[in-house]
């Protein structure tokens, strides 16, 4: 879990600054890479990003959204496949919008999601890219949304670390942002199996 504040809570959480300039920033994602890195020999097939972002997940738009339909767009195939409920869609507006979670995980790039009470019934992840960055309720700029539904608070961490090492290579970043169609990105993630 992503808070400003600690909260009350036994799920594990990571305490962020909305503000934060890139050092601290980088320091958070070390951080956290830390405390979710899991070995190779652990990770179950199902747990692997390619799995839980297939193709069928993927868009690519040349809308222009504001950011609450660009949320919404990029959760529209996991909402659709019944991963998750519209209220689950909604909380992770409003935690960018009341409650101002910095989810950004790389420049451009944040991760849309609510609590696994909030209306998630299967684990998947969906991906957007739009075709210029846009402003997140004033505090974020991005063009790559990901949506990430999970019931618990585990068994997402192998597809999340992998994610993040994805993102840790501008030049996969770039590619993404060149990419066509859902294909060239799932070729990305495909090194993940």
């Amino acid at each position: 879990m992503f808070s400003t504040v600690r909260l009350e809570t036994d799920k594990k959480q990571f305490v962020v600054f909305p503000f934060a300039n890139d050092i601290a920033k980088k320091s958070f994602r070390e951080k956290v890479l830390e405390n979710i890195r899991i070995s190779e020999g652990e990770v179950k097939l199902q747990s692997r990003l390619p799995f839980l972002l297939p193709d069928e997940r993927i868009q690519i738009t040349q809308e222009r959204p504001d950011w609450k339909k660009a949320i919404r767009m990029a959760a529209a195939p996991l909402l659709d496949n019944g991963f998750i409920n519209q209220n689950y869609v909604e909380r992770a507006i409003d935690m960018v919008e009341t409650d101002k979670r910095f989810i950004m995980i790389a420049d451009g790039v944040i991760i849309a999601h609510a609590g696994v009470d909030d209306g998630v019934y299967s684990m998947g992840m969906s991906f957007l890219k739009l075709p210029e960055k846009l402003s997140f309720n004033g505090y974020m700029d991005a063009d790559i949304i990901v949506v990430l539904a999970t019931p618990d608070k585990t068994r997402h961490l192998p597809a999340l670390y992998q994610l993040f090492d994805l993102l840790e290579d501008e030049g996969n970043i770039s590619a993404m942002r060149r990419a066509k169609d859902a294909h060239e990105i799932a070729r990305l993630l495909r090194k993940y199996i």
